[in-house]
């Protein structure tokens, strides 16, 4: 599923939520959300567009390996559908809620308690999911890609890297801990505003039992906005993993293509740091367990290291611009498999 159809869901949802708020007797908040939500997106744009025209600036030993359109036609089909979303949500979600004040028309006033604090929650999950696929799209990707700046296959840099390191997994934490904050808010707030004893006991009752079987979104959320302020390893570095086997237990050097909530991502390569494997195979090599963010703050860097792609693409990095499926959650089968394109 590519970016296009998940962020378009969130947007969905989002509009939906928008419009139920506004029936229900709160049209401004609907609006105001949806404005301020079109704002923030705006702004992600607009620094993505900024740094597009910046990418002509990079050392021209990078700037020679791209086409005379910096961004990639696949790239920049996806650019238009995100942006239509973004104007789906300010002419459906904000204006839609204008309409509906203006209209008067308020069917759902009087539904009750529950339903507006679900309603509220609904809409802070979605808002809140679709500004991280955003910050994803507008910011991370275009320099994780090699679209707006050299890529951290091309150019590793160690601190070059903090900051995009950083950002990734703070908001990847933000997102993760949204649906705990909703799930167990919501029936805290009902529990504690409700009259009746009974709905008291049943909300207080759910939100104890959300908040036991969302532990471990919790405290996964709490570890990567943990590591977002102060990360030790970034995206790009190659690290000695302990890799395990039927036959053996041995240490190997693994290139960090991706960091989320549960831990790292890597391609293993081999001891002089350079990868031997198949080009955009496959997004991360994930035999065995995640390596946890506080465990990646422990490996050790291959010293002296070679940029996997510093004198060509090797295919290392899943997110390239060269590749058609970097937004895909699967590869392709058959022979087109691990093809590089304009490799032929």
């Amino acid at each position: 599923m590519e970016p296009k159809f998940s962020m378009s869901w969130f947007v969905f949802a989002l509009v939906t939520g928008l419009l139920v708020l506004s029936l229900g007797g709160h049209p401004l908040a609907g609006v105001w959300t949806g404005v301020g939500v079109a704002v923030l997106v705006a702004a992600l744009n607009g620094t993505y567009l900024v740094q597009r025209h910046a990418a002509r600036q990079m050392p021209a030993k990078f700037l020679q390996r791209r086409p005379l359109e910096i961004v990639p036609r696949h790239r920049q089909t996806l650019d238009r559908w995100a942006v239509g979303q973004w104007v789906l949500l300010g002419l459906l979600g904000a204006g839609g809620s204008e309409l509906v004040r203006a209209m008067s028309w308020h069917p759902l006033a009087h539904v009750g308690l529950v339903f507006t604090v679900l309603t509220v929650g609904w809409v802070v999950l979605w808002a809140g999911v679709y500004l991280s696929s955003a910050v994803d799209w507008f910011l991370i990707m275009p320099k994780v890609a090699g679209i707006s700046c050299p890529a951290p296959c091309e150019r590793p840099g160690h601190q070059r890297w903090a900051g995009i390191t950083a950002l990734w997994c703070f908001h990847r934490g933000f997102a993760r801990l949204l649906a705990p904050f909703v799930l167990i808010g919501c029936p805290t707030v009902i529990g504690a505003l409700t009259s009746s004893a009974g709905g008291r006991a049943i909300a207080f009752a759910l939100a104890a039992t959300f908040a036991l079987y969302l532990a471990e979104f919790e405290l996964q959320g709490k570890a990567a906005l943990s590591y977002g302020l102060n990360p030790r390893r970034y995206i790009g570095d190659a690290l000695w993993l302990v890799r395990e086997t039927e036959d053996s237990v041995v240490r190997v050097p693994a290139y960090l293509v991706d960091i989320s909530a549960e831990g790292g991502k890597f391609k293993y390569l081999d001891t002089s740091g350079t990868y031997r494997g198949k080009p955009f195979d496959a997004k991360h090599d994930d035999d065995g367990d995640f390596v946890t963010l506080s465990a990646l703050n422990r490996r050790w860097r291959l010293r002296d290291a070679v940029a996997p792609c510093a004198d060509g693409c090797t295919g290392v990095n899943w997110y390239c611009w060269r590749n058609p499926l970097a937004h895909s959650q699967t590869t392709t089968g058959g022979d087109d498999k691990g093809q590089v394109p304009g490799s032929d």
